[in-house]
């Protein structure tokens, strides 16, 4: 499946509201997230994913993160939380339909 073609991807992401005290899941971890989730689900392991700002643990933020593909491409991700209970925050994602 290529990375233009992909449907929105839910991803249970663990927040450590204590650890980095911002009560948003750090940029590092959604980095981390994003790339695991599009090498399980397509089999594609991006070469970059960056996510200039954290997402905000509450229930509908939103965030941005730029994908660079194996071929250099670029493409926007748009992050939603879809849920948030305790220090778990639950996410999905979907990757833009054009290179920008």
């Amino acid at each position: 499946m290529s990375l233009r073609y992909l449907p929105a991807i839910a991803v249970p992401v663990a927040l450590g509201v204590a650890a980095c005290g911002t009560g948003a899941v750090p940029p590092d971890d959604l980095e981390k997230s994003v790339a695991a989730e599009l090498k399980t689900k397509i089999g594609v392991s991006p070469k970059k994913v960056d996510c200039p700002e954290g997402l905000d643990a509450e229930t509908g933020a939103k965030a941005t993160c730029v994908l660079t593909a194996p071929n250099g491409d670029r493409y926007d991700i748009e992050l939603t939380a879809t849920d948030v209970k305790g220090s778990d925050v639950n996410f999905t994602f979907k990757v833009g339909d054009t290179a920008k």
